[in-house]
């Protein structure tokens, strides 16, 4: 992250998931907007705890938003390792990005919720910032379905795996 960040003038970011990563985005961000994704009462819990940690900071905007019920059953299947997303479903998830995104143009998009429905996620953000990273993606982390992932063709693909879990980032090159 920090090579990506000597490399590219980052000043917005939205990331799914908020935690750790949302005080570092800050030290480095003019504007950071979080979507936390309650998939499980924890997941409120853990919001109020972020709105706690980061709620007076200016530049710091949180959405949580409830899974759809629609998908709660997609969800638990990606949970045990199948990952079943089908035509519906990404109807689903893109309306759950939609809702997410606001007119605020954003540099860098971070996928890292508390849900198993990633990969579709990321695809679905695709055109929506130049650069967008996902975490856990990892080949050993199938149930985020990441073999499903299918970028444009503007956008190239870089994976990390130094830390064992995974980082990959899709910048898209003009």
């Amino acid at each position: 992250m920090e090579r990506l960040f000597a490399e590219h003038d980052i000043k917005r970011v939205l990331e799914f998931g908020e935690g750790a990563g949302t005080r570092w985005f800050l030290d480095r961000c003019a504007r950071v907007t979080s979507v936390e994704i309650v998939v499980k009462p924890e997941h409120e819990e853990w919001a109020h705890a972020c709105y706690d940690a980061y709620g007076k900071c200016e530049k710091w905007q949180q959405w949580v938003q409830p899974l759809p019920s629609r998908l709660e059953k997609a969800e638990e299947l990606a949970a045990s390792g199948h990952y079943p997303i089908i035509r519906g479903e990404r109807k689903e998830v893109q309306s759950l990005i939609d809702a997410a995104i606001p007119v605020i143009p954003y540099d860098l998009i971070f996928v890292d919720p508390g849900t198993h429905l990633r990969s579709a996620m990321v695809n679905e953000l695709f055109g929506f910032a130049d650069i967008i990273a996902a975490h856990d993606t990892n080949v050993g982390m199938m149930n985020y379905g990441w073999s499903t992932v299918n970028p444009p063709t503007e956008y190239a693909t870089h994976r990390y795996f130094n830390d064992g879990l995974g980082t990959t980032f899709w910048k898209r090159y003009l």
